[in-house]
C-alpha cells in the first residue's frame, strides 16, 4: 500500500486525501472553515484549539447542576489529552477486534472522523494504553512506526 497524499489541498471546503485504493473528503482541519489567501487557517492558533478541545470534553462529560458558588474548574490539558485518547481507543477497537492492520491503514480508517483532532501522539498514546490492558496481542514494530502491524485480540 502506498502512503497517502493531498490530491486537492482545497476542494469545494473539504481536504481530499488519497491513495491507490482509497479516496476520502475531509472536512477542513478547523472550525472556521477554508483557507485565507495567506495560506493561513483561521481558528488553528493554539488558543482557538484549546477552546475547541475544552468544549468538546464538557460535552462529553455526564452534566451535572452547576452552582455558581462551586463552579467546576477547567479541565487539565492531560485530562483533555486522556479524553481524546479515549475516544479514539474505543474507535479503533469497535474496527479493529480480532483484526490485524498496520499503523497507517488505522490512521486512515479514522481520518473521517478525527481529522485535524487527532495527532500522532494520540494514536501512539492510544495503542501503547491499548497494548497494556491487553486489547494489542502483538506488535510487529514501534507503535509509532507508519507500517508496523498491530494485531488485537478477538
Amino acid at each position: 500500500m502506498f502512503p497517502p497524499f493531498v490530491v486537492s489541498s482545497y476542494l469545494c471546503g473539504h481536504i481530499v486525501v488519497a491513495d491507490l485504493a482509497v479516496c476520502v473528503a475531509l472536512p477542513p482541519p478547523c472550525d472556521a472553515g477554508g483557507f485565507e489567501p495567506t495560506g493561513r487557517t483561521p481558528g488553528c492558533n493554539r488558543e482557538e484549539t484549546y477552546e475547541r478541545d475544552v468544549k468538546e470534553y464538557k460535552a462529553s462529560q455526564p452534566q451535572q447542576l452547576e452552582l455558581d458558588l462551586f463552579a467546576t474548574p477547567e479541565p487539565t490539558e492531560a485530562e483533555i489529552f486522556q479524553a481524546q485518547v479515549d475516544d479514539l481507543k474505543n474507535d479503533i477497537w469497535q474496527k479493529y477486534q480480532g483484526k490485524t492492520a498496520s499503523r497507517m491503514e488505522i490512521v486512515l480508517a479514522m481520518l473521517p472522523k478525527w481529522f485535524g483532532r487527532r495527532k500522532g501522539k494520540h494514536y501512539t498514546e492510544a495503542f501503547k494504553q491499548m497494548q497494556a490492558d491487553g486489547r494489542i496481542v502483538s506488535v510487529s514494530g514501534a507503535l509509532s512506526a507508519d507500517d508496523t502491524k498491530i494485531t488485537f485480540r478477538p
